[in-house]
């Protein structure tokens, strides 16, 4: 019998001694915070960072992208910092056609400190979808990083994206 602990007349036994079994659920399946722009027949749906990845694990793709007239148009835009993500400070779509996004960078190895870096995102679909960042040092020291945008287009239509397959599709002439 495993040791029991006795703290104002109630008995608890150590977690220590009840395996914990695994969480059932798979990340493809779990729900991803979203944020979605919309301008006319264009819209925009990504992550709580302003990214669009490309996809959430083996061959699984997200439903994340910029649309127009039920097409995605870019499936994958995403801002690195070392190949990792930054860190979430804030983020909000309130005006509906803009995302403003406030992140920090990742600890990197011992030479760049967490939250060393700010980055400001805002994002804007208007007739098209623009961006603008502003990176701010709050060191008192040069640092120096790799800062990467990676963009994919797949121009799926928008009802695959959601999961529904095509029985067949259209022949290119020419």
């Amino acid at each position: 019998m495993p040791d029991m602990i006795e703290l104002d007349g109630r008995t608890f036994l150590p977690a220590a001694e009840f395996p914990l079994t695994e969480w059932p659920c798979v990340i493809s399946e779990r729900p991803q915070p979203t944020l979605t722009l919309k301008d006319d027949d264009l819209f925009l749906i990504t992550d709580t960072l302003g990214n669009i990845s490309g996809c959430l694990e083996e061959g699984t793709t997200t439903s994340l992208g910029l649309f127009c007239r039920d097409t995605r148009f870019l499936s994958r835009l995403e801002l690195q910092i070392e190949g990792r993500s930054p860190i979430l400070l804030s983020s909000n779509a309130q005006k509906g056609f803009v995302l403003s996004a406030l992140c920090a960078n990742p600890q990197v190895d011992d030479r760049l400190p967490a939250e060393t870096v700010g980055i400001q995102r805002e994002l804007v679909l208007n007739g098209g979808l623009f961006e603008e960042m502003t990176i701010t040092n709050y060191s008192t020291n040069p640092v120096s990083f790799e800062l990467s945008l990676s963009f994919a287009a797949d121009f799926m239509d928008l009802f695959e994206v959601r999961g529904n397959a095509r029985e067949q599709r259209g022949k290119c002439c020419g």
